[in-house]
């Protein structure tokens, strides 16, 4: 019986379309001949390397530990492992990429990498403050609909000290 081997499509690797790269971090959700397989299929170059989560495991989906935009990358490069570390760095500013990096325990706890480039209507960039902003304002619209629909059925909670992840002191 053939062992099963994985490539998670949004989960297991980062995609810089504009320069054709797959970044991936190797675990046993992105099978390195699945991942060569999707790269030569559609044109993308892999960069491959390993990261670890907080007991030292393999982290398993790229996309908590890093983030390509169209000029930046959002990245935990302290996950990676010592011996992959330059390599994807190298990749990332060879693209043209501007590094932003985030800590382990933005990665950890936070799934920090876990991030989107958001465009406007006209296809424009919008800055990371607008972005943030419209998103506030939408978690706080749907954070309203919820406790509105839990209050409605009886849930227990402390409605007027809610903990939202979006606040500063979380």
């Amino acid at each position: 019986q053939e062992t099963p081997v994985f490539l998670e499509a949004r989960g297991s690797m980062v995609l810089d379309g504009v320069n054709k790269i797959a970044y991936a971090a190797i675990s046993p959700r992105t099978n390195l001949d699945v991942l060569q397989q999707f790269c030569d299929k559609l044109g993308y170059q892999a960069v491959t390397f390993k990261a670890y989560g907080s007991a030292g495991e393999l982290i398993y989906h790229t996309n908590v530990m890093m983030c390509v935009g169209d000029t930046f990358a959002v990245v935990a490069l302290d996950t990676v492992d010592a011996q992959d570390r330059e390599k994807l760095s190298a990749s990332l500013r060879g693209s043209g990429k501007e590094i932003i990096e985030i800590s382990k325990e933005q990665t950890y706890q936070h799934f920090a990498g876990n991030m989107l480039q958001i465009e406007n209507q006209q296809g424009k960039n919008l800055p990371p403050a607008e972005t943030q902003r419209l998103c506030r304002a939408f978690a706080t619209e749907q954070i309203a609909r919820q406790n509105a629909d839990f209050k409605r059925l009886g849930v227990l909670g402390d409605w007027d000290r809610p903990y939202r992840t979006m606040d500063p002191r979380n």
